[in-house]
């Protein structure tokens, strides 16, 4: 966490509030509204928070090893680093002309040359926060913070750094240069992993711009049912280094591919506790059609195989999850296959393929981190309420497989066409509220929620 820097020490100042005191409040305020916002959005929580001003002692001892290696030198206004000194500058790709801007908001003059960036700040400021070192009062430059809180926890070799495209240059860049020279190292991180932008009505988000909005408004405006399940999905649909484009409609799509995944697990969660609660066994009836009824499942074991095979390597492929969560939507519309096939073959069939499936699915979306509402019974009075529309369509059911079997007999067909039409407009109403109905061959009832928003 960077809690000191030259426009919080600004806002400080004009709030009149610029001691150590004022700026640690404010500090404290904005840290605590970004945890709240990353647990709305389910995510998990850092198990090290590392804030800037509690490590001061750690980022002067990182500076003076950088001194004494050559790679630094020292000012009247401070401490710089000498690029001209690392030879490999520039790892991550080409970078800028040197131009008047090329070191925006530090003193040049004091610089051998315009690459040079700041380690250490003196400031002269009575009014600014300052701490004691070597080179006299003053504060950590902003790149070398992350290189020395890191080093004091992971020391001097990371696995995976990440951040924004827009920190590629100059902020990593010069990460990677203060590190390695500290570290007299060409080998401080293995793999760098940066994010594309988000933009909003076709605009990159900027607070300048006025086209942003705030995690808090986006899940406090309810988009969705599910907001935080869908904008994980919303983000997971682009890879990660590309550009989002956020709207509304793509938070609707997220939400209706949320919604697919959603029924299914239902649907099939209910289809399972149906057969249990009537007692029959995962394959029963005739011989003949036992045999046969292995083939729809063995279809479906062989497909979940190949999109287990062909998630692994989209996964290795720098993380394509759009192809992921394509792979993931196929195999739900093959299991949807195989449960209707279930349903009208009087459910004679083997139910481990559905198992297989449902269990894959929730172990790829928990490690997306997205919580599907799936068998959640949130209070007594919803538990109560499903079991009066599970009566319902049980008795619509039941009335329909009467009338059904009259009209194959040809037993007073037009009474039964009428109560087959009634049948319809309850199925109809139900669903104007959210219930779907699903009809199968016998008086099973099966229904689920429609989710989606």
């Amino acid at each position: 966490m960077t809690d000191i820097d030259d426009k919080i020490i600004q806002r400080c100042i004009d709030q009149g509030q610029s001691s150590h005191q004022g700026i640690n409040a404010l500090t404290k305020k904005y840290e605590t509204e970004f945890f709240n916002d990353m647990k709305k959005l389910n995510v998990m929580s850092p198990n090290v928070v590392l804030r800037v001003t509690e490590h001061i002692p750690a980022i002067i001892q990182y500076i003076e090893q950088i001194i004494n290696n050559k790679f630094a030198y020292i000012t009247d206004d401070g401490v710089y680093f000498d690029v001209s000194k690392c030879k490999k500058y520039g790892k991550l790709g080409p970078i800028p002309t040197v131009n008047d801007d090329f070191s925006s908001g530090e003193h040049t003059h004091f610089k051998k040359n315009p690459r040079d960036f700041v380690l250490w700040k003196r400031i002269s400021n009575q009014n600014e926060p300052a701490w004691a070192s070597p080179w006299g009062n003053g504060r950590p430059g902003w790149h070398i913070e992350c290189s020395a809180m890191t080093h004091s926890y992971f020391g001097p070799h990371m696995n995976i750094h990440s951040g924004g495209i827009d920190l590629k240059f100059p902020h990593h860049t010069n990460e990677i240069a203060q590190s390695e020279a500290h570290n007299n190292s060409d080998s401080w991180v293995d793999t760098w992993l940066h994010t594309g932008h988000l933009y909003i009505e076709g605009r990159k988000m900027s607070k300048s711009l006025k086209n942003f909005i705030s995690i808090s408004e986006y899940y406090n405006a309810k988009i969705t049912s599910n907001p935080s399940a869908d904008f994980r999905l919303f983000c997971l649909q682009s890879r990660y280094s590309h550009n989002v484009y956020y709207t509304v409609d793509r938070i609707h799509d997220a939400a209706k591919y949320r919604s697919k995944i959603e029924n299914y697990l239902q649907l099939t969660e209910q289809l399972v506790s149906h057969i249990e609660a009537n007692k029959r066994d995962l394959v029963y009836g005739a011989a003949e059609s036992v045999a046969h009824s292995y083939l729809p499942g063995k279809k479906l074991t062989k497909s979940l195989n190949e999109v287990k095979v062909k998630v692994d390597a989209a996964l290795r492929s720098d993380f394509d999850t759009p192809t992921v969560l394509d792979l993931l939507s196929n195999l739900v519309g093959d299991a949807q296959q195989y449960r209707l096939y279930l349903t009208s073959n009087s459910l004679v069939g083997p139910l481990e393929p559905l198992h297989a499936v449902t269990t894959y699915i929730l172990y790829i979306f928990d490690i997306f981190g997205i919580d599907l509402k799936v068998g959640q019974q949130e209070s007594r009075e919803q538990a109560q309420q499903d079991e009066i529309v599970t009566d319902l369509i049980k008795f619509r059911s039941s009335i329909r497989q009467i009338a059904l079997g009259s009209i194959k007999n040809n037993e007073t067909t037009e009474i039964c066409k009428n109560i087959m039409k009634k049948c319809d407009e309850v199925r109809d109403q139900l669903k104007q509220n959210h219930v779907v109905v699903e009809d199968t061959k016998d008086s099973s009832g099966l229904w689920r929620y429609n989710s989606s928003k």
